[in-house]
């Protein structure tokens, strides 16, 4: 029997992983890195504008860190071999001739060689648990990425002795963004990560056992930015397809995909967006990590997935529950009003306009305030600064005949808050000028009018605006009556007056009475005739005999 003894120059090389999770026959190799297809899993398309924040696998040479190899040599179903070292040279075994070998490679996994399976079918259960882990991955961060491979082996026929292996875990770079201002990326974590690896057997789901759940994989701080990129490392985690979702529905979306018990063994990406404002609080969202945007769960090994989520502030309070868990967030609104939204003023004349803003709650329950603007908060406008004017207290004056509108701005406090304004329409017309008329109680003309000696004589006094005879205001009754001038000197005392009603006594002799009547700062006079016998017109006719 012929063996053959060989120096294996250990090369490590990486393969791309199917788009299913089914065990390969054959490994191709492909130069070392992250391979695969760009993997988009979006709401909505948006180039990221921040830092890149790295996962907490944070040694600088994680993806290329090489610190041992666990060989396993079978032929014919059986172990006939194994090895360990540190150094990837000097690996040496004896293999005879004219037979066929497979080769299992596993990388950064430490000295396992003792666990490996008498027999070559037990490889398929082989299982790798992620050692020291506290949270920080630290069994990775110490070791390197695990990764595994296999080759067959012909001595002397098969050209080649390297054996490409895969990476275990995934890599996901997200870039994370929310739309409105004032809000921030708190910070983004993985949870539910599968610490049970089974290196040759890729079809293999995990259960919940294995998962480990509520654990940090990443933490980014947004810095005050509403934006993040982050890079994480997953564990591979195969969960295959679920029912019950459609094409129209998203893992990251507004329907619920009625995970049910399966949510405790899926990957999923925590983002805590906080803000200040209108968003006042923290919302906490919920993505489903998978190789496709609705039905398929899968992290693959060796595989990169490109994320870009955006979280829109009209749809805060619209997600499902269980998509956006934690709703720590009170949602409100504010809207400015004029009062009042309708004013006239005469040329030269002011008015005052008072802004009053309303604060409405929408979320979690429904409620509003009004209140009076601080002075001097508001700013104003008018649409026409020549037919009026305001300041900087909202008091308008009007300049010209016409029409204008009058608009007040103003931003509520907080980041997220546009303006708001509320617009009031002011018409100036010309000044209103008013007159004091006197005229005799049936109308006629005071021109030549008398009162008898020992009779009286009935007046009125009318309030007439702009000139308008037909609308002018009746106010005998509350003007005030004089009687400035009486003649002769005789007649003084024998005359009086009182609201409109101007009396002569009997004894008084031919002459005059001026008769005054006043209205606030307005006035008017007549005169009248004292006459010893008739007219033949009197308020209270007599009979004199």
């Amino acid at each position: 029997m012929k063996y053959h003894r060989f120096i294996s120059a250990f090369v490590l090389g990486t393969v791309l992983l199917p788009a299913s999770c089914q065990r390969e026959a054959d490994y191709d190799h492909l130069p070392l890195g992250f391979p695969g297809e760009r993997i988009g899993f979006c709401i909505e398309e948006e180039a990221p504008e921040t830092v890149e924040t790295k996962s907490i696998l944070t040694d600088a040479s994680i993806e290329t860190k090489r610190t041992g190899v666990v060989i396993g040599v079978y032929q014919n179903g059986t172990l006939v071999d194994k090895t360990y070292s540190n150094s990837f040279s000097g690996l040496t075994f004896m293999l005879e001739e004219q037979k066929t070998y497979k080769l299992y490679a596993l990388v950064n996994m430490g000295d396992v060689s003792t666990a490996l399976p008498a027999n070559e079918s037990g490889l398929s259960s082989f299982a790798y648990t992620i050692p020291d882990y506290t949270g920080t991955l630290a069994g990775v961060n110490g070791r390197g990425i695990p990764m595994a491979g296999a080759l067959e082996y012909e001595p002397g026929v098969t050209p080649t002795t390297t054996i490409p292996v895969k990476r275990l875990l995934a890599k996901v770079t997200a870039s994370l963004s929310c739309d409105w201002a004032g809000a921030r990326i708190k910070r983004a974590r993985v949870f539910n990560m599968n610490a049970v690896l089974k290196p040759f057997d890729v079809s293999a789901a995990s259960g919940s056992a294995d998962m480990l759940a509520f654990q940090e994989l990443e933490t980014a701080s947004g810095s005050g930015t509403n934006s993040l990129s982050a890079t994480f490392y997953v564990p591979e985690n195969c969960q295959g397809t679920l029912s019950g979702i459609t094409a129209s529905e998203n893992k990251a979306g507004d329907k619920n995909a009625s995970v049910g018990a399966m949510a405790e063994r899926l990957t999923y990406l925590q983002v805590e967006v906080e803000s200040t404002g209108k968003y006042d609080g923290t919302v906490t969202y919920r993505s489903y990590l998978g190789a496709n945007a609705t039905t398929n769960f899968d992290i693959q090994r060796n595989r990169r997935y490109a994320w870009t989520l955006v979280y829109h502030s009209a749809r805060v309070d619209d997600f499902d529950s269980d998509w956006k868990h934690d709703l720590g967030v009170t949602v409100t609104d504010y809207s400015l009003s004029l009062s009042p939204s309708a004013q006239t003023i005469q040329l030269g004349e002011t008015c005052s306009l008072t802004p009053t803003l309303t604060r409405t709650v929408l979320y979690p329950s429904a409620s509003s305030s009004s209140a009076g603007l601080p002075a001097g908060s508001a700013s104003w406008s008018s649409s026409n600064p020549l037919v009026a004017t305001v300041d900087a207290a909202g008091i308008v004056t009007g300049q010209a005949i016409g029409t204008a509108t009058i608009t007040a701005h103003y931003t509520p406090s907080g980041a997220d808050f546009s303006e708001r304004t509320a617009s009031a329409t002011v018409n100036v017309t010309f000044a209103d000028s008013y007159s004091l008329l006197i005229t005799r109680s049936d109308g006629g003309s005071l021109e030549g009018t008398t009162v008898v000696a020992g009779g009286h004589r009935q007046l009125k006094a009318f309030r007439v605006k702009n000139g308008d005879i037909a609308t002018a205001e009746d106010i005998t009754a509350s003007a005030q009556w004089s009687l400035p001038s009486v003649s002769p000197a005789t007649n003084s005392g024998k005359v009086s007056v009182s609201a409109g009603d101007v009396t002569v006594l009997g004894s008084a002799t031919q002459g005059s009475v001026t008769v005054r009547a006043v209205h606030n700062e307005l006035s008017a006079s007549a005169t009248l005739s004292i006459s010893l016998w008739n007219d033949g017109w009197d308020d209270d006719p007599e009979i004199n005999l």
